[in-house]
């Protein structure tokens, strides 16, 4: 009945891919074969060495994965503002894949990067913090929430590179009580574009002497 139904409702409302909207061929797939092609020849863990000032960067490694402006980027558009929460997973398995296939370490904590709080409350959630709870499942160790941002935050959207460096370190800070000294963080964002919301963040997580601090950002868009 189940399977009739679907077949139904797909003649009716036939499945778009998410980021070129053509016609998906098979059921339950996200992207057309184009888009996936392309999403396959786009994806790979890759590491940021230069341009973002990494001779002093608090990170040991940061990592970025898929060009925002592919089908990757539409997934996270789709997740942040099209309100499809269970897009979360899908770019958690996406992110232990790419893990899985280097054959990188697993850290002892994913730290999402946290957004402000008047972002949070219009939107109705923190996109990082989904896909870090998915992840977390995945890998079998736990979400810290260790990092807040200034009720003074100001959302990034629309900034240039130059006021998007700007941001000051004060604008996160740690949560009290929570003892990451001695571990390996990965600290997870949605999205990066100069990296300075990532630096920034990590500058704030030193302090609590954590013995590595990993970036990785699922898109860049650089």
């Amino acid at each position: 009945m189940n399977s009739f139904l679907e077949s139904f409702l797909a003649l009716i409302f036939p499945p778009i891919c998410l980021h070129c909207h053509a016609g998906v061929e098979k059921s339950g797939h996200l992207f057309c074969a184009l888009c996936e092609k392309a999403l396959e020849n786009d994806g790979g863990i890759e590491e940021i060495k230069e341009g973002l000032s990494m001779a002093s960067s608090p990170f040991f490694k940061l990592y970025v994965l898929y060009d925002y402006h592919g089908p990757a980027g539409s997934l996270v558009r789709e997740l942040k503002y099209g309100q499809q929460l269970y897009l979360a997973k899908t770019i958690a398995a996406m992110i232990a894949l790419e893990f899985h296939k280097q054959s990188l370490e697993i850290p002892d904590y994913i730290v999402p990067v946290p957004i402000t709080f008047f972002k949070c409350l219009s939107r109705g959630f923190n996109q990082t913090e989904r896909i870090a709870h998915y992840l977390s499942k995945i890998w079998g160790i736990p979400v810290k929430k260790s990092l807040k941002r200034s009720l003074k935050g100001k959302s990034q959207a629309g900034l240039s590179k130059l006021q998007r460096e700007a941001l000051s370190v004060h604008e996160f800070s740690l949560v009290q009580d929570l003892d990451l000294q001695g571990k390996d963080l990965l600290l997870l964002d949605d999205v990066m574009t100069t990296g300075s919301t990532l630096h920034k963040c990590a500058e704030t997580l030193l302090a609590a002497r954590p013995r590595v601090i990993n970036g990785l950002s699922f898109c860049y868009s650089i």
